[in-house]
């Protein structure tokens, strides 16, 4: 009965580690749309100044170069923050876990790997999810920022783009959904 009681934990254990993976997947590529949307919002808002640096000279490059450092910038300031804030919350997590179940919980160890994942992580998926906007920002004429009224209806946001999302979203839930139902611990 003790060993059925163990395999049955490995079997939970197991489960909510591809639980949590899932779940870090779906972090990211719901990280990934949100950085996307705050680009094209930068870039929606600085068009004028876009262009104004394209008629003092500045060429299609120079303008993407600029984008895409602004946007490695804050994805490493946003990996340094996440890093540090993760470490005291969940410090503050196992601490409180100790407390309700009245035990020694182990301390938490920086781990190399815990600090080069989402170091490198968090910028590429950054400069990934800005590439769209960074091209748009490139392609901003000399001439735009002078126009009256909003220049930002003649960017649509690409349609292929919103329909792989939802296929990468649907496509997520049939492998969450099959994971969860084939992972289930028979019973005691």
């Amino acid at each position: 009965l003790p060993e059925n009681r163990l395999q049955i934990g490995e079997e939970m254990l197991k489960s909510t580690n591809v639980g949590l993976l899932m779940a870090c997947g779906m972090a990211v590529v719901m990280a990934a749309f949100i950085v996307l949307n705050a680009a094209r919002m930068h870039v929606a808002e600085h068009r004028r100044h876009y262009s104004i640096l394209r008629c003092i000279g500045a060429t299609e490059q120079q303008i993407r170069s600029l984008v895409l450092r602004e946007t490695v910038g804050v994805g490493l300031c946003g990996a340094g923050l996440g890093i540090a804030g993760g470490y005291y919350v969940g410090q503050l997590l196992s601490t409180g876990l100790a407390a309700a179940v009245q035990t020694n919980t182990p301390e938490i160890e920086w781990d190399l790997w815990s600090v080069i994942v989402p170091g490198v992580l968090i910028p590429t998926v950054g400069v990934l999810a800005a590439w769209i906007p960074t091209r748009q920002a490139g392609k901003i004429s000399p001439l735009e920022g002078f126009r009256e009224g909003n220049s930002q209806a003649q960017d649509p946001f690409p349609l292929r783009l919103v329909i792989g999302g939802l296929l990468a979203w649907s496509i997520s839930l049939v492998i969450l959904s099959s994971v969860v139902g084939h992972r289930r611990p028979a019973a005691m």
